[in-house]
């Protein structure tokens, strides 16, 4: 029952949504409020949970992890700059290949480092078996192959960021971190208790990661920040719906944390204290993307459908060409030049959809 609650707050308050993990290559001269945007539809209408994921190594060379029918049910997609083919047979053939049971699978997030080294990072469903409930996997795809492993001990895999392949940190559900030095996984976590469902990764020494968890009945949000040796905590507060001083999603912007929390989008200004950048009501934001050196994108609802907002180091805009009544965006990402929106129409058993942002 907490794990089922835990799982719709995080949902609800977008804890799972997110921007590039890396700080972006700077892009100049591109202004994304003259950007083209094309909408795709991904999906059989069986998607009932926020878009989770997305890597791309170029715009013609993306992955998304998309939610379809119940937790066990996500999809792997490709994009190649053209069509979006569902790849998911690429679990069962990891584990086929080394003699394993296939049980049902929850991929929940993705991140790379090149075109020929992809992580994706979820659960398998193996509560009818002898092996632990929701056990971890790390599926790789690694100079053209796909191959599995697993964390000793792990459960539901929800986050992942590295600097390198010797360097990566995927955060647990159930709260473990588990950090990978090229040879040996090791649980860093301080605090098993904290879901640790977002990372931020800034240089190799230097990540930031957020949290939630259920006590008697409140649900909190937690900071830590990674030193490339130990976690420690920052921030903590608690989230209740349109009065949190912060949520788990955040990005790094200018040196900065910036978060988003309901109809604002705030900068971390010391510890505790979050400083409004901006506000709209009625609407909600759900996250932020980085763009090149100076651009912020934040992105949501409107309650009457899409909110994006384009700040570029001075002032807001909205962008005016996406105003879809019954889309909303709960996840930005930059791939090259271009920018990826990730929504779902209100609504359930829906498709999800990827709006492309594209420099003219």
């Amino acid at each position: 029952m907490k794990t089922t609650f835990i799982l719709a707050a995080m949902a609800a308050s977008v804890i799972f949504l997110g921007c590039p993990t890396d700080p972006p290559d700077p892009v100049d001269g591109l202004n994304p409020r003259d950007f083209t945007w094309v909408r795709d539809s991904i999906g059989d209408g069986n998607a009932t949970f926020v878009p989770l994921g997305l890597y791309g190594s170029s715009p013609t060379n993306v992955y998304f992890v998309n939610p379809h029918g119940d937790l066990w049910g996500n999809k792997l997609w490709r994009f190649n700059g053209q069509t979006w083919t569902d790849i998911s047979q690429v679990y069962a053939d990891a584990y086929n290949s080394k003699g394993l049971v296939t049980y049902p699978w929850a991929p929940q997030a993705i991140h790379g480092f090149d075109a020929n080294d992809i992580w994706v990072v979820g659960g398998r469903d193996t509560a009818m078996q002898s092996l632990p409930d929701k056990q971890g996997f790390v599926l790789r795809y690694l100079n053209g192959t796909w191959g599995v492993t697993e964390i000793p001990n792990s459960h539901l895999l929800v986050s992942i960021w590295g600097s390198s392949p010797s360097n990566v940190l995927v955060g647990e559900f159930e709260g473990g971190l588990y950090h990978f030095n090229g040879q040996h996984w090791t649980n860093v976590s301080n605090d098993d208790s904290v879901s640790k469902a977002h990372i931020v990764g800034v240089s190799p020494n230097e990540a930031y990661i957020g949290g939630v968890t259920l006590r008697q009945g409140r649900l909190f949000s937690f900071l830590y920040r990674w030193n490339g040796t130990n976690l420690t905590q920052l921030d903590v507060t608690e989230t209740t719906f349109g009065t949190e001083t912060f949520t788990e999603l955040f990005s790094w912007y200018k040196g900065g944390l910036v978060s988003t929390a309901t109809g604002k989008v705030q900068r971390r200004t010391s510890a505790g204290t979050w400083e409004t950048m901006y506000s709209t009501s009625p609407g909600s934001f759900a996250a932020t993307a980085v763009y090149g050196q100076n651009d912020l994108l934040a992105v949501g609802n409107f309650r009457t459908g899409e909110l994006v907002m384009h700040y570029n180091g001075k002032d807001w805009f909205r962008i005016p060409s996406l105003n879809r009544t019954d889309l909303y965006y709960y996840r930005a990402y930059q791939v090259g030049d271009q920018v990826f929106l990730l929504g779902i129409p209100r609504g359930f058993n829906l498709k999800a959809y990827i709006t492309r942002g594209i420099p003219k």
